[in-house]
């Protein structure tokens, strides 16, 4: 069996897995950088509120700088600034979307569960869970929508900046995808 979720997924579901019960149907962008996830996810997020801001931008207004996306001679084919491929806050990135036009913007501690995923995708509001590994560092992905089953398991749409499109047991979103945990959320956007 498959699915056409529109303009956004085809997948082929293993027997249980379920229609997204709602998807935002935001379009998947990688990150450029390999430290930008947080990037992409605000990328993707203004994107999708008709905003539309790139990560270069977004670096730039996070570093305070003019320069994260220049010619760069030693690699023409990555015009990106190699002293602009950093990591950020949670609290950056919610001034960020703060400064882009969606004041309602909030971090909190913790993950998730379905009904409060639920509620954000039904507002139109895209969740960024922040995820930290066990060896350490952190990852972000944007949520875009969710689905339970017949049996009960939740499910969620996301868009992770580094693999693209997914749609994954909330349990393994929650376990790090058994890499660490979701300990982060920015919500209301």
């Amino acid at each position: 069996m498959s699915i056409q979720l529109p303009t956004k997924r085809k997948l082929n579901l293993e027997p249980g897995q379920p229609e997204i019960g709602q998807t935002l149907n935001i379009v998947a962008r990688p990150q450029i950088q390999s430290k930008w996830c947080w990037a992409s996810c605000i990328e993707m997020a203004t994107d999708y509120k008709g905003n539309i801001i790139g990560q270069c931008l977004v670096a730039n207004a996070a570093f305070n700088r003019l320069d994260c996306c220049v010619p760069n001679p030693k690699n023409p084919n990555n015009p990106v600034n190699p002293a602009c491929n950093l990591t950020t806050t949670p609290s950056r990135m919610v001034l960020l979307c703060i400064n882009y036009g969606y004041p309602r913007t909030r971090w909190i501690a913790g993950s998730l569960g379905i009904g409060q995923l639920i509620t954000q995708i039904g507002g139109a509001h895209p969740v960024f869970a922040i995820i930290e590994w066990t060896t350490g560092g952190a990852h972000v992905v944007l949520v875009d929508g969710w689905g339970i089953d017949d049996s009960g398991t939740n499910w969620v749409g996301l868009n992770d900046p580094a693999s693209g499109a997914l749609i994954v047991r909330l349990t393994s979103l929650l376990a790090g995808f058994g890499y660490g945990s979701w300990t982060q959320s920015i919500v209301d956007m």
